[in-house]
């Protein structure tokens, strides 16, 4: 069952592309599976057709590989559409 805070993984890879098309400067953080939150809010670098995201860590210097299957829950740090910035969003499991 999905609430106002809770999207689907289509939802999500949709988000990002649309942040990296039409908010560039946007970022995003995420928690994966068994993991704690990324320590700093990633710039988008590149969706995949694989359903993940490639991501810039700019604090560290990393890129980094996210595969959307794995995320639990996101946030994003400024306000775009409908999401609120700083609010951790739940990811449906299948």
């Amino acid at each position: 069952m999905e609430t106002p805070d809770t999207i689907s993984p289509t939802e999500l890879k949709r988000l990002i592309i649309t942040l990296k098309d039409h908010s560039p400067n946007a970022r995003i953080r995420f928690r994966l599976i068994g993991s704690m939150w990324e320590k700093n809010f990633l710039e988008i670098v590149h969706a995949t057709t694989e359903n993940a995201v490639i991501v810039q860590d700019r604090k560290s210097d990393q890129m980094k590989f996210i595969s959307l299957g794995n995320v639990v829950e996101f946030e994003i740090e400024q306000r775009f559409q409908n999401f609120k910035p700083l609010y951790h969003y739940k990811v449906a499991r299948n």
